[in-house]
C-alpha cells in the first residue's frame, strides 16, 4: 500500500517523497555528528579539570597528557602567549572558544533547518494530496471514484505525517545540542579562567 502511495503519486509526489528522505537522511547525519562533537572529552581534560585547587593546577601544567581537546589546544596557544597578561590571555581563549563554538552551532543550525523544511514539504504533499482529492471527486464515478479518493487523501496524511516525524525530534534535539553546548563551554570557561589565574606568564 505505502508503495503504491508513493510511486502512484505523480511526479510531483515522488518529489516529495524524495526530498523527504533527503532531508530525514541530512538529519540524522548531523544527529550523529553533533552527538559525536558534543562528548565531554573533546572540550575538556578531565586530569586537569579535577585538580581543583590551585597549586595543584599549576603543578600539572607542564605534566598536561594531552586528550586533543580544546582545553588542550588552548593551553598550548596560550603557553606560546605567555608573555601577555591576564584579560589579554583571557580574550584569547575566548576568541578560540568562540570560533569552535560557532563551527558547531552551524551544524545545529543545519539541523534545525531540516526541521523546518520536513514539515513544508508534508504541506506540499498535502495540498497536493487534496488536489487529487477534489479532482477525484469531479471527474470519477462509482467505485473509482472512492478508490481515487482514498489514495489522494492517504497521500495527503502519510506526507504530513512524514514531515511531522522528521521535524517534532529534529527540533527537539536542536535545543538538546545547544543547551549541552552551552553547559560544556561554561565548565570549559571555568577551566580556563583558573588555568589563567595560576598561568606562569598571567599578570
Amino acid at each position: 500500500m505505502f508503495y503504491d502511495i508513493v510511486f502512484g503519486s505523480g511526479i510531483l509526489g515522488l518529489f516529495i517523497w524524495g526530498g523527504l528522505f533527503c532531508v530525514s537522511t541530512t538529519a540524522l547525519s548531523f544527529v550523529l555528528i553533533l552527538s559525536l562533537i558534543l562528548r565531554k572529552k573533546n572540550f575538556l581534560n578531565k586530569k586537569i579539570c579535577q585538580k581543583t585547587e590551585a597549586g595543584s593546577l599549576l603543578n600539572s601544567l607542564d605534566q598536561i597528557e594531552s586528550n586533543g581537546s580544546l582545553f588542550d589546544r588552548i593551553y598550548m596557544v596560550l603557553r606560546s602567549n605567555s608573555y601577555k597578561n591576564n584579560a589579554e590571555l583571557e580574550d584569547l581563549a575566548a576568541e578560540i572558544i568562540g570560533r569552535d563554538s560557532r563551527r558547531i552551532l552551524r551544524k545545529i543550525a543545519a539541523l534545525q533547518t531540516c526541521a523546518n523544511v520536513a514539515p513544508m514539504l508534508g504541506l506540499l504533499g498535502t495540498v497536493q494530496g487534496m488536489v487529487a482529492a477534489f479532482m477525484a471527486l469531479g471527474t470519477s464515478v462509482g467505485p473509482e471514484k472512492a478508490s481515487v479518493l482514498a489514495v489522494s487523501i492517504s497521500q495527503a496524511l502519510y506526507t504530513t505525517a512524514a514531515g511531522l516525524v522528521v521535524a517534532i525530534p529534529s527540533t527537539i534535539l536542536c535545543i538538546a545540542f545547544r543547551n549541552r553546548l552551552e553547559a560544556i563551554v561554561d565548565d570549559l570557561n571555568e577551566d580556563i579562567k583558573k588555568l589563567i589565574d595560576v598561568f606562569p606568564g598571567g599578570r
